[in-house]
């Protein structure tokens, strides 16, 4: 059972006691990601994760680490669009001092300007490896074309032109501005004493002021694009890689759970209908997946497929055919309910660490508001109904697509035909041998 508190300063603090065994995760995350950084700072929220284990008034640069490490413990951050967590988990005797460890690191972090310094060539070089990655200028070409002019559609990386910008100043500067009472959640999962843990979490976050909150810019609405359009790039590869897009509604959408089971019956695995068409049937892919990345504030369903040069064509066009096929036909009752059955096993599972639990409580709170959201989106997934999932088909298949496509040097794009094949509506190429970032 989640017990919610409140910390004098108005910090949230979710603790579920779990006493399955002695370990405890503790998880700081601050309602600030890349979304709410601007264009010449971008970057600077995954630069900030990078930062806060770099010492601190109290602790050495190298001292976080071994003392976790000492505690037999992990500690670990990440960045996403909407969010930066930090988090280590340990033994449950140790909470004290892993709750110390990462309330000191949102609190009381250096910057010191040499760290700074050699931690920004790390990054740089992450975003190098980024960069040279077929699949990573994928994925970014995608995001780029699918929300040009928002913060969704810049990497959480940020480029290499504003990384090399920021320095420990600047850090400084952003980190006053936006860690602050209001952005900080707490979650503590494991093998404690609510009372106990609340009072400690008192005593180590208390004296955190409230500020102004920030806010993501607006962000266009995309639930209809007006052409399809295809991001070609060529790379010294030997396979094509290819990622379709559809606009979806935000995840807060009553349309989103038909279309979520969907998109699982579709790709998942080599059990979605997908795979068993494409890849094991006609033999026209390598691989093809089907999922829906959707926001509290944007989404997308999205088709990635591996195939080789000479069957890119052939094997759109059978995704396709085979998609408008399935709007007649109908997705099947028992592939429905045996993809709720997968569904609710991976949301089960997800709660067997401490550590998974936690995030799920944190991604739900943080996005929605509601740390049940889970629980609450699972009910709204058994309920779908198979006419619910054609429908939702039928309205992805009526949307224009983007096409992100990475593809051997030798091979010739033909947009055209690309965009006649999907949406009957051509758009010239965007051609490139390799990422330009702006």
């Amino acid at each position: 059972m989640i017990e919610r508190y409140t910390l004098k300063n108005g910090i949230p603090v979710f603790i579920v006691e779990n006493h399955a065994a002695p370990v405890v995760t503790i998880q700081a995350w601050i309602s600030r990601g890349s979304a709410y950084e601007t264009e010449p700072l971008a970057g600077i929220s995954h630069f900030l994760e990078h930062s806060l284990f770099k010492g601190t008034k109290n602790r050495k640069v190298g001292e976080i680490a071994l003392e976790v490490e000492s505690c037999g413990g992990e500690i670990n951050a990440f960045t996403s669009f909407e969010e930066t967590v930090y988090y280590t988990t340990l033994g449950s005797r140790y909470f004290d001092r892993g709750l110390d460890i990462i309330c000191d690191a949102i609190q009381n972090p250096l910057f010191d300007a040499e760290e700074m310094l050699r931690e920004r060539e790390v990054i740089l070089e992450e975003i190098k490896r980024s960069q040279d990655s077929p699949y990573r200028t994928l994925s970014h070409n995608l995001w780029k074309a699918f929300f040009p002019g928002s913060p969704y559609g810049r990497p959480v990386l940020g480029f290499e032109s504003t990384v090399k910008n920021i320095d420990h100043q600047t850090l400084r500067k952003y980190f006053d501005q936006h860690y602050h009472a209001g952005s900080i959640s707490l979650f503590l999962v494991g093998d404690i004493d609510k009372k106990e843990a609340f009072s400690l979490a008192q005593k180590k976050l208390g004296k955190i002021k409230k500020k102004k909150s920030a806010s993501i810019a607006k962000v266009p609405d995309y639930s209809s694009l007006k052409k399809c359009q295809v991001v070609a790039v060529g790379r010294d590869i030997k396979e094509c890689a290819v990622q379709i897009a559809w606009p979806a509604p935000s995840f807060l959408n009553p349309e989103i759970p038909p279309l979520d089971v969907l998109c699982t019956t579709l790709g998942q695995g080599e059990s979605g209908l997908l795979y068993q068409h494409l890849v094991k049937d006609t033999k026209l892919a390598l691989d093809v997946s089907m999922g829906l990345v959707a926001t509290a504030r944007c989404g997308m369903a999205t088709v990635g497929l591996q195939v080789t040069p000479e069957n890119f064509e052939p094997a759109i066009k059978e995704l396709k055919s085979f998609l408008h096929q399935l709007t007649s036909r109908g997705v099947s009752e028992s592939d429905i309910e045996r993809v709720k059955s997968s569904l609710e096993s991976d949301i089960v599972a997800g709660k067997e660490t401490v550590e998974g639990h936690a995030r799920r409580l944190g991604y739900y709170y943080i996005q929605f508001g509601d740390p049940n959201g889970e629980q609450k989106y699972l009910d709204s997934i058994l309920a779908v109904q198979t006419g619910q999932c054609d429908q939702a088909l039928k309205t992805l298949l009526e949307k224009k697509p983007i096409v992100s496509l990475v593809h051997p040097l030798d091979f010739k794009v033909n947009t055209k035909e690309i965009c006649s094949i999907l949406d009957h509506s051509p758009k010239k190429t965007v051609a490139m041998t390799r990422l330009i970032q702006p």
